[in-house]
């Protein structure tokens, strides 16, 4: 939607079955587009996923990801949720 890019770290990427899955098709040095997707909101989910491949603590991870979901509101809301289905 807005064309923002991101650069993830390859095991971040692949807690996402659909990315893994594109990785596994166009390779993971090629950009995986998806246009569909506001910079923002795909921002904030690997920001999550981030969370819970780097963070050691499990009630840590729980506490970022709770506060993240907690501040999203309206249309932010339905867009995470959204994406979060899409990207499985």
């Amino acid at each position: 939607m807005d064309k923002q890019k991101f650069q993830v770290k390859v095991g971040v990427a692949k807690l996402s079955v659909t990315l893994k899955n594109l990785m596994e098709d166009a390779g993971t040095d090629a950009p995986i587009p998806l246009p569909n997707m506001r910079g923002a909101t795909l921002g904030t989910i690997l920001e999550l996923l981030y969370f819970i491949k780097t963070e050691e603590n499990l009630q840590e991870t729980h506490t970022k990801i709770h506060t993240k979901l907690s501040s999203l509101r309206g249309q932010e809301l339905i867009d995470f949720i959204t994406a979060v289905n899409f990207l499985d």
